[in-house]
């Protein structure tokens, strides 16, 4: 029997890439604040995640619910992350209950943990070091989900994104590689949560793709989750003609300060 799965922040990037790969997988339905250009392909319905009747309407029938509904910035203020990271993932997470859903997928993120050094790798396990309001919001939502794992039983799986690149838009002189996720990579994390064990009922999971450094340890994400990376952010970058344009640009200005020297 195919799952019915709710997508919530339809209209953000890795709601719109959720919709490119995975919509002819499982039965999905859409929801975000602002309407969709293309909704013809999938059933969608407009709510705002501090509308918390909408959302428990919106969540009958929902198998999983993958909440990538948020805002997103990282200079983001007290005012922008209380309505969608706050009260938001509370409103999901209740509406889940409340409609008998049998999983949610956090779609958190790496700032929960950013305020550790670049190594060794942060475990997931380390106690949350958040740096800015945004990270913050996230660390909220991963404690309420385990609130909701533990009181309700409710199997809710928070996803540790990095930061989510295609490998056209990798390049040398990215200071970042180590945290990228790529696109299709992601894709393999999302299909693992959703198929995932129902033995697994809370748990915060590193994810990045395979890149030869990593910011994150994504051991228990492969072991648990069943996920397989395949992109290496690192050599896809020295692939990219980016590179080679940068490259190019580096040895000709280290020519001419040898010339003007």
């Amino acid at each position: 029997m195919t799952q019915r799965i709710l997508l919530t922040g339809a209209n953000g990037r890795v709601g719109r890439l959720i919709r490119q790969q995975l919509t002819d997988r499982y039965e999905w339905v859409l929801t975000d604040r602002d309407m969709l250009e293309d909704v013809a392909a999938q059933p969608f319905c407009q709510a705002d995640l501090t509308d918390l009747a909408a959302l428990r309407q919106i969540c009958q029938g929902i198998d999983t619910i993958v909440h990538c509904g948020a805002t997103s910035q990282i200079t983001a203020t007290w005012e922008e992350v209380l309505p969608s990271n706050v009260i938001g993932v509370y409103n999901i997470l209740q509406a889940a209950v409340d409609a008998g859903c049998r999983r949610v997928i956090f779609a958190s993120s790496y700032y929960s943990v950013y305020g550790y050094p670049d190594q060794p790798p942060v475990q997931p396990d380390w106690p949350v070091n958040p740096v800015n309001l945004y990270g913050a919001s996230k660390v909220w939502g991963e404690a309420l989900a385990a609130v909701f794992a533990h009181q309700y039983g409710l199997s809710v799986i928070c996803l540790r994104l990095g930061v989510v690149m295609a490998a056209r838009e990798l390049s040398v002189g990215h200071r970042f590689l180590s945290e990228v996720i790529t696109t299709y990579d992601l894709v393999r994390l999302l299909l693992a949560a959703i198929e995932a064990p129902p033995t697994i009922t809370f748990g915060c999971f590193h994810g990045l793709s395979n890149n030869r450094e990593k910011r994150l340890a994504i051991d228990n994400t492969e072991e648990l989750l069943g996920y397989h990376p395949q992109d290496d952010a690192f050599a896809l970058a020295r692939r990219n003609p980016r590179s080679w344009r940068w490259r190019l640009g580096r040895l000709r200005r280290k020519a001419l300060s040898k010339l003007i020297r």
